[in-house]
């Protein structure tokens, strides 16, 4: 009897290992904006000056990020980061003009635009939180900016926002729409 419960709870114990996968090992997914992402970026799709050319294996950090979270209604719901190098990735999850991975690469004028508002506007004193508790429904817009050694992340439910932040979160949008997206293939990815 005793043989039969080891038998069983080993049987259990490789369907649930077995079973069990990341949702990164199923979806490919990139790494939450909590984190500070480190990826070896693709080479540039162009070797023109507007797009930087990435030795093979150089590690390439989170630079900045914007991403729109859920709310009850049909809020547009995405995310995009935008890594040392210039390569940016953009997933459209819901309620956007275009779903699924795309990639570009974005201009060192933009890159230097957003890094001179950060320094300009004091983003890493900025609070982590902005947010009214009593406001369930309103979809957050998560920022983060990646400076040296430094790391932020403001997650703004759009309460008593500082204007500051709000001019780098349309920033951050202006550059995300001036860019010029290609489909990111699921293997890259």
């Amino acid at each position: 009897m005793k043989t039969n419960y080891l038998i069983v709870a080993a049987l259990f114990t490789v369907i649930v290992v077995t079973a069990c996968k990341t949702k990164k090992e199923i979806n490919g997914a990139t790494p939450a904006a909590t984190e500070t992402p480190a990826t070896t970026a693709p080479a540039s799709p162009q070797a023109d000056h507007t797009s930087p050319q990435i030795e093979k294996g150089k590690l390439d950090t989170l630079f900045a990020s914007i991403e729109q979270t859920p709310c009850h209604g049909t809020c547009p719901t995405f995310r995009f980061n935008i890594y040392s190098t210039g390569y940016a990735e953009y997933e459209g999850i819901r309620f956007t003009e275009r779903d699924g991975w795309f990639k570009t690469w974005i201009s060192s004028d933009h890159m230097e635009e957003i890094q001179e508002m950060a320094q300009r506007i004091g983003y890493f004193k900025m609070n982590e939180r902005y947010e009214d508790p009593f406001i369930t429904d309103f979809p957050s817009t998560i920022t983060a900016y990646k400076l040296d050694d430094r790391y932020k992340q403001v997650v703004n439910v759009h309460h008593e926002t500082p204007e500051a932040l709000k001019q780098f979160e349309k920033l951050l949008l202006h550059v995300m729409n001036q860019s010029e997206f290609i489909p990111l293939d699921v293997k890259d990815h």
